[in-house]
């Protein structure tokens, strides 16, 4: 059922004489109406009526009767709950008002008057920075800015934008907001509070058009050739085109290109939330995201918010071709991270938003020895590291595992003082993989490093001299952990150039078949549990004697 706002009715004598004096202003103030194409549109809200509406916003209470001729108002004794009605500026009372800069990022620059000032982080920790009508914003590479208006409206000025602040009044009672912004050129976000006790018009304009907004979050741009983009991601939108006076009112999920050649003016649909699948805690600063490849988007925007933060004060926002997005190194802590989609004509899509926890201090150490798939004899296995964080770190944290998830490491010490290591226990020979993180004051650990592989080596056996009979020889070595393989080869010279027995066995000895009296050579090749094999040791000689 529709609701009515009822209009307060006066005095008979007194209403009829207001009336008489209506009417005679009524004409006059038509035509002055009509001249002027400059309109507040204002939608009633609860408690209205046209009589309390001229009370508390206009300059003259006669403007109630002219203003329900102007309106064309079905009903005089009612207003349906949320009609809304044009009201000529020129008519309301008028206040002065400011914006406020509340947030920059990068290189920031203030232009008014001839006078450019430019901002950074110091400023804006000191002074609050109040702008004025004229105000132009420019933001430079990495340079964002965020504006607030005394209605709460806000925006956002991405990098490489230039924004001009035309008019932002305070009408009627205050409550009523009339803003108008022009985008030079680059990307600017705006969000406009819907309030049940406020009004707002909010106008972006470019060189080819102009976005008419109450009550909503869209984005406008100026891209190739001066070509306005207007997306909505919440409410209505109206955008025009300037050259023509084309028309098209754009809802949630659309989008327009404007410029000045197109015949005919359509809505697109923006592209949806990329979907991607992303680790909550993320170990490294900068750190990037890979998206699934998408046929419609030729890049993607990224956006970093601290959790729970305004999401027009990013601490990040960048645009790139291609799938992958970087972001800036940025600190421990929990953030917001929004990513969307680009398409061929430079649309940018809906946001998909991912919940992250930093966790990049202090920085992992960088590993030294073994270096990676580094070979190395269990007697000379020694771990080192270089701290990368010292002055936040107090210790390390050091793991090794067979397998590269670290799902059952076997060493973890969760608390060593220096950057060396020596194994408490021995490892049998095979392939692991160790890292290292560094602790912090707290003793609460960073990110660990990568994980790099070394593989332990078996002894090489030790060859020693033998009694040989030709009834009987047999060649020896002392054995190996368990699960060792030894490749045997006897050749008749030391370069093994004429290898007459090869052959491979589990014992740590090898029987051999009657060979003639003369010189011989044998050496012992490893092969570890795991099917490595190892290099050959040094030839080993021995006699055959004659009978």
């Amino acid at each position: 059922m529709n609701q009515y706002i009822s209009i307060k009715r006066q005095p008979l004598m007194g209403f009829v004489a207001l009336i008489s004096g209506l009417i005679l202003s009524l004409m006059a103030a038509m035509a002055q109406a009509d001249e002027s194409e400059e309109y507040f549109l204002y939608k009633t809200v609860e408690g209205d009526s046209l009589w309390n509406i001229t009370e508390r916003h206009l300059t003259d209470i006669k403007h109630w009767v002219q203003l329900e001729k102007l309106n064309g108002l079905p009903n005089s004794d009612y207003i349906e709950l949320g009609t809304v009605i044009r009201i000529p500026k020129a008519w309301l009372k008028k206040r002065e008002a400011s914006a406020t800069l509340t947030a920059i990022k990068g290189e920031v620059e203030l232009k008014r008057d001839n006078q450019e000032i430019e901002l950074d982080r110091t400023t804006m920790a000191s002074d609050r920075v109040v702008l004025l009508p004229g105000t132009t914003i420019i933001t430079h590479d990495q340079g964002l800015a965020t504006i607030e208006f005394n209605d709460g409206s806000q925006l956002l000025l991405q990098s490489n934008s230039e924004l001009e602040l035309r008019q932002f009044d305070a009408l009627g009672d205050g409550s009523l907001s009339d803003i108008e912004i022009k985008l030079h050129k680059g990307r600017v976000e705006s969000s406009i509070p819907s309030s049940p006790i406020s009004n707002t018009n909010y106008r972006v304009s470019t060189d080819v058009s102009v976005s008419s907004v109450r009550g909503t979050t869209f984005r406008v741009s100026v891209g190739a050739e001066d070509a306005a983009i207007t997306e909505v991601l919440e409410g209505k939108v109206q955008a025009d085109r300037n050259t023509d006076s084309q028309t098209i009112l754009l809802k949630r999920g659309e989008a327009v290109v404007l410029d000045a050649t197109t015949t005919e003016i359509k809505a697109v649909e923006l592209l949806p939330p990329p979907i991607f699948e992303m680790e909550t805690i993320v170990e490294t600063s900068p750190f990037s995201i890979t998206l699934p490849e998408n046929p419609k988007a030729t890049g993607y925007h990224l956006s970093i918010v601290p959790f729970g933060e305004n999401p027009k004060q990013p601490i990040f926002s960048q645009s790139v071709s291609g799938n992958v997005v970087e972001s800036s190194k940025i600190d421990d802590g929990r953030y917001h991270l929004f990513v969307s989609a680009i398409d061929e004509l430079g649309v940018m899509g809906i946001p998909a938003q991912h919940d992250i926890i930093v966790n990049a201090r202090p920085y992992a150490p960088v590993l030294g020895a073994p270096t990676h798939e580094q070979k190395q004899l269990l007697r000379e296995l020694v771990f080192k590291w270089d701290a990368k964080d010292e002055a936040l770190t107090s210790g390390y944290y050091l793991q090794i595992s067979e397998d590269e998830s670290f799902r059952l490491p076997i060493v973890n010490e969760p608390i060593l003082p220096g950057v060396e290591y020596n194994l408490k226990e021995g490892l049998r020979a095979g392939v692991y993989y160790w890292r290292v993180a560094a602790l912090d004051q707290f003793e609460q650990r960073g990110p660990f490093t990568e994980p790099q592989s070394f593989r332990v080596l078996l002894e090489k056996p030790a060859l020693s001299a033998m009694d040989v009979v030709v009834s009987d020889i047999r060649l020896t070595w002392p054995a190996l952990e368990e699960g060792s393989q030894y490749r045997i080869q006897v050749s008749t010279d030391a370069n093994f150039n004429h290898i007459f027995f090869d052959e491979t066995t589990a014992a740590a000895e090898m029987p051999m078949s009657a060979m003639k009296p003369g010189d011989y050579f044998f050496r012992v090749q490893t092969i570890a549990s795991d099917g490595f094999v190892d290099e050959w040791s040094e030839g080993n000689p021995f006699n055959v004697p004659a009978k």
